[in-house]
């Protein structure tokens, strides 16, 4: 469990503190509440400060009747719970493009490319290799995380700017090493018109959505704003 305090400081300015991330053998509601309220009296905090609780969806934290959050609120009436705005975003976005075939499609193949070099030795050197010899700065594929959309669009961005890097390494792999036929299959599907076009469409997407998830995580930002 990670534990960040938000606070105002004498002069009215926004901070964020991480207290810290604690090892939790059991994740109910009953165990986070208990180790939250740990936490507050070790580090001299009043929890009747606490005006504001901000956590993802997920029922164990966000339980109207024996979650984190109402837990809480029974000892702070005042400590409103948030469900918080950029994970509502990434949320949004999920359930939308995950209902549309050939989206779904796209980012399996984005998911592959990365798996493909990046999670082997031979394979992962000779990408590296093949930016050298352009002599372009070297850049790490992103694997894709489910809830969490800049990933995607960095992952995105990157297969986008070593797009020719990644050609050449797979015409490689189609002919030597042991799994030729998964390079050939990759390769055949990057190198449609299809893919090329949904990989700059998506780009254009998920930059819009990017800067709105980037500013929603700004420790500067206060509720209004956020919702707005």
């Amino acid at each position: 469990m990670s534990f960040v305090i938000r606070f105002l400081d004498d002069n009215f300015n926004i901070n964020e503190k991480s207290i810290g991330c604690y090892h939790m053998i059991k994740s109910d509601s009953e165990s986070l509440f208990n180790q939250i309220i740990k936490v507050i009296s070790e580090n001299n905090l009043d929890i009747n400060k606490c005006v504001a609780q901000c956590y993802d969806g997920a029922s164990v934290m966000s339980g109207m009747y024996i979650g984190v959050q109402e837990r809480i609120r029974s000892k702070v009436s005042h400590a409103l719970y948030v469900h918080c705005y950029a994970h509502r975003l990434n949320l949004c976005l999920i359930q939308i493009l995950q209902n549309v075939p050939f989206i779904v499609n796209f980012f399996n193949t984005v998911q592959e490319i990365y798996k493909f070099l990046m999670n082997g030795q031979t394979r992962y050197e000779l990408f590296i290799e093949a930016q050298k010899d352009h002599n372009l700065p070297v850049l790490h594929l992103e694997r894709l995380v489910g809830t969490r959309w800049a990933y995607w669009y960095r992952s995105i961005s990157k297969i986008n700017l070593r797009y020719t890097e990644i050609i050449e390494v797979l015409s490689i792999l189609i002919k030597e090493g042991d799994q030729t036929a998964r390079a050939t299959g990759i390769l055949n599907e990057i190198s449609k018109f299809s893919f090329i076009i949904m990989m700059f469409g998506m780009k254009s997407l998920l930059k819009v959505t990017h800067c709105a998830s980037t500013e929603l995580q700004n420790s500067n930002i206060i509720l209004s704003a956020a919702i707005d």
